[in-house]
């Protein structure tokens, strides 16, 4: 995370609004309302600061998508309100199997510590998550989020960002913004206008993901069967909804796979009548695992006043945030990230404000 330096030479009034302009001076625009950017806005507006998120899509993505979440993501959830209503869509302490290709336990992961007061391993359903964190923003005046909004360009001015997007009639309007976060996943837009490398691999193995409700096994936890064949995943997952995951072999195309019948087949392995299985949603993935070179960025940014960040995880999200809240006095910041951007915000006003002094 950067932060703005902490004086300034200009005061932080309030910019008027031109005809370009959808707001006028923002303290954070978030990009991406996804649960990254989510949390951060609850975050942010728990501590009255003025949050936009924008995010390109129409609405929440609903295709499968995560599953499980550990102690620390519900003590971030604790942190901004929303723990109790979160947990209704978990499972906790879901056990996680590794099965042989005759059916037999040769390794079980089975967590019943709870240091940081939550269960360690819990199942969940993300679009119910994501539902949650986007009515959390309700909460707050400060806070607005803005769906069909495109970021295309961002650059860095002496007192704040400028970043321009699309709306969702195609009029392009300019943002002022005191920081600007990047929480827009893999494909950021953020990352690449930065031309911040994404390091990491890619893993040459595909997988379909298929949500079944109504789950006709109900059976509880987490099994993976080690079939040399065609390994695959099924899991209990909240609301009587199951998880199954295939890998996709080297002749097969996703297109024949996430038919009816390609579907069918594949659920032949774990239910007793695929051809009766309530499939909601299923979509072919490949894995991933790279990470930004850096959270914040470089040659694009002022030495002296860098505003721009790329996070990822709810608990940089919370890092953030934290690191953000000090604008907002009376807060003590304690539990999170936007503590930093909160610090900077609170002296770069101090400063304004003692400049504006006869």
């Amino acid at each position: 995370m950067v932060l703005g330096r902490t004086s300034v030479t200009a005061a932080q009034a309030p910019r008027p609004r031109s005809d370009g302009d959808a707001e006028g001076l923002i303290d954070v625009l978030i990009v991406g309302a996804g649960p990254v950017g989510l949390t951060l806005a609850n975050q942010l507006g728990g501590y009255g600061l003025s949050t936009v998120v924008v995010e390109r899509g129409a609405s929440l993505i609903d295709y499968p998508r995560g599953v499980g979440m550990d102690d620390e993501s519900l003590r971030v959830f604790q942190a901004i309100g929303l723990v109790d209503e979160i947990r209704q869509h978990t499972t906790p302490d879901q056990y996680l199997r590794f099965m042989t290709a005759k059916g037999r336990c040769f390794a079980s992961v089975e967590p019943k510590t709870r240091e940081f007061g939550w269960p360690r391993r819990n199942a969940f359903v993300q679009p119910l998550i994501d539902k949650v964190l986007l009515r959390g923003t309700t909460r707050f005046s400060s806070v607005k989020v803005i769906f069909n909004c495109e970021l295309l360009d961002f650059a860095q001015e002496l007192d704040h960002v400028r970043a321009e997007v699309r709306d969702d009639t195609g009029k392009i309007r300019h943002l002022h913004c005191r920081f600007i976060v990047g929480c827009d996943g893999g494909r950021s837009t953020v990352r690449k206008i930065l031309n911040i490398a994404f390091e990491g691999k890619t893993d040459s193995t595909r997988w379909v993901v298929i949500d079944i409700q109504n789950d006709p096994l109900a059976i509880p936890d987490a099994y993976l069967h080690c079939i040399p064949s065609r390994p695959y995943v099924t899991m209990a997952l909240p609301h009587g909804i199951r998880r199954c995951e295939f890998m996709v072999l080297s002749d097969e195309t996703d297109e024949e796979l996430c038919t009816p019948q390609g579907l069918q087949k594949l659920l032949g392995a774990v239910l007793p009548k695929p051809e009766a299985a309530d499939v909601i949603r299923s979509r072919v993935y490949t894995h991933h695992a790279r990470l930004a070179a850096r959270s914040v960025p470089g040659a694009r940014s002022s030495p002296e006043t860098p505003r721009i960040s790329c996070q990822s995880g709810r608990a940089r999200a919370i890092t953030v945030a934290y690191a953000m809240s000090a604008i907002s006095p009376g807060n003590s910041p304690q539990s999170s990230a936007a503590w930093l951007l909160r610090a900077c915000l609170k002296a770069m006003s101090r400063s304004a404000a003692a400049m504006r002094r006869p």
